[in-house]
This record gives structure tokens, sequence and C-alpha cells, in this order.
């Protein structure tokens, strides 16, 4: 890849506020790093689809759990299903982040579809963004 674009972000979230605080670490971090905005995952799946029917899917996608029309879990699991998107990464931000019973639904989830995921806790921007940048622009 070329110095200008080194990984593609998709990013949900029904909050614009964690919007705002992702492009904030994403400039100060810069590097090549693009990033698509959605607000939902209803929104994300179509935005997915499109960019990937144009050649340009996205190499991982960072998602909120917890949204309206579709979660970030059926999101997971719509994206995994699909063959075009199995090899997409997966990440997860949530508020639930420690919560035992929901991080082994979320693992059973995983295991029946052959699917990994990252799980960070709300904000944990910088850690998602250097992992992403460790794994798709060395």
């Amino acid at each position: 890849m070329d110095n200008e674009k080194c990984v593609h972000v998709l990013f949900v979230d029904d909050t614009l506020l964690f919007h705002t605080i992702f492009k904030t670490v994403v400039k100060q971090q810069a590097g090549g790093i693009i990033v698509t905005y959605c607000n939902d995952g209803r929104v994300a799946l179509e935005k997915l689809i499109e960019l990937t029917e144009q050649g340009n899917q996205p190499d991982v996608i960072v998602s909120d759990v917890d949204m309206p029309l579709m979660s970030g879990i059926e999101l997971f699991e719509t994206v995994k299903s699909r063959e075009e998107f199995k090899s997409v990464p997966f990440m997860f931000q949530t508020s639930n982040s420690g919560d035992e019973e929901f991080e082994e639904r979320l693992s059973e989830l995983a295991k029946r579809l052959g699917a990994t995921y990252e799980l960070f806790a709300k904000e944990e921007y910088s850690t998602i963004l250097s992992l992403i940048k460790q794994y798709h622009c060395s």
C-alpha cells in the first residue's frame, strides 16, 4: 500500500460524540488511516457492500455493540456469514466491556461463525488505532 492510505476503517457508532473523538484520535496519530463513518449497523452494511462493489472494501470494521435498527452483534453476524466479508477483521467498542455474560455470548457467536474479533472499552481509540496500524501499515 502507498503512504497515502495504509488502512481503511469502517467506523460504526450511533453516538456522534464517539465519531468526533475517533476523528480527533485519527488526526493525532495520522499516517494513512482513511475512515468511513456510519451511524448504525444497517447503514454500515449497505456502505460495506457499496464500497466492496467499488473495489474499496474496508480493511477493518470498528463497531459499537448497542445501536438501534441493527446492533453491532447483528452487523458482525451478517458480515461474517457472507463469504466476501469473512476475512475483514472486526473490532467491537462497547461500554459492556467486563460483562462476562455478554463476552461469553459474543465468543460463542464468533465460534459458531468461525470468525474472530477484538473487544475494547469505549474510548480506547488510541489502542484500537495502534493495533490497526500494527497489522495493516507495517
